[in-house]
């Protein structure tokens, strides 16, 4: 299995640095707002609340640095794509790799480069929090601390998800290029862009919307609780894919 994560590690590469590349970009430009708001001119013409902003901006702008990070693991779809369209997988396949070690290093991949995100990520907030001199990003009152690693966490596993995700449709429609696998693909996304469209509508049609929205409010506050569900609803999803996925490639295996 080493041998197979040192080989998707290769082909990722060039990805994965010009993926790096776009941290660092986003990194120095948090770390030029800070110091702007320290000491360079929004420090000398802005307000207040300005300045404040500003550190505000900072921070999430490290945030997202963070999540830009995981978009490294959409590599491993193009891998199972190139297998698919190489027949390497059937090389593989046919080699005395075990199809569940075959398939599981993707999903493993896709872990690492989680853990590589968290930490490339948490290190540029706490820096931009340093240069700020702000020791939080305040997202909801009353709802504790640190909401920026809180967000920077839920963000990219929901990312994850949605990779484990794509990672199944990849090896269920063996990487064509369907109007079918498109709108699969898409499907996730689009349903959670509708959502709170759907609550705003029922929000001004009846209480019923209101209550909605009450209530995710209410459990918005507990972050804590939010990025605790996200994890163990990443860590089922990602098993659930790759089981279906491992007895998906031993279909394969019976007619290749």
């Amino acid at each position: 299995m080493k041998e197979l994560i040192y080989r998707n590690l290769y082909l990722i590469r060039k990805n994965a640095l010009i993926t790096f590349a776009l941290y660092i970009g986003f990194i120095t430009l948090s770390s030029v707002i800070t110091l702007s708001a320290k000491f360079g001119n929004i420090s000398k013409y802005g307000s207040e609340e300005i300045i404040s902003g500003a550190n505000d901006a900072a921070i999430m702008m490290a945030v997202l640095a963070g999540i830009v990070l995981c978009t490294t693991s959409d590599c491993i779809n193009d891998i199972i794509k190139k297998d698919y369209q190489g027949g390497w997988h059937k090389y593989i396949v046919s080699s005395g790799v075990k199809k569940e070690q075959y398939v599981a290093v993707n999903y493993i991949m896709s872990i690492l480069l989680m853990i590589v995100s968290f930490v490339f990520g948490i290190i540029g907030v706490l820096l931009a929090r340093t240069l700020s001199g702000k020791s939080d990003l305040v997202i909801i009152e009353n709802a504790g601390g640190n909401h920026d690693l809180l967000l920077l966490i839920v963000g990219s596993l929901v990312f994850y998800m949605y990779i484990s995700y794509i990672t199944l449709v990849s090896y269920l429609t063996k990487c064509t290029d369907s109007l079918e696998t498109q709108l699969l693909k898409v499907a996730p996304a689009f349903l959670i862009s509708v959502i709170p469209i759907v609550n705003m509508i029922l929000s001004e049609v009846n209480a019923y919307g209101s209550e909605i929205y009450n209530t995710i409010s209410k459990i918005s506050k507990h972050l804590w609780m939010m990025a605790g569900g996200a994890l163990v609803f990443f860590i089922l999803l990602t098993f659930v894919c790759y089981l279906i996925s491992v007895n998906t490639v031993k279909k394969e295996g019976r007619v290749l």
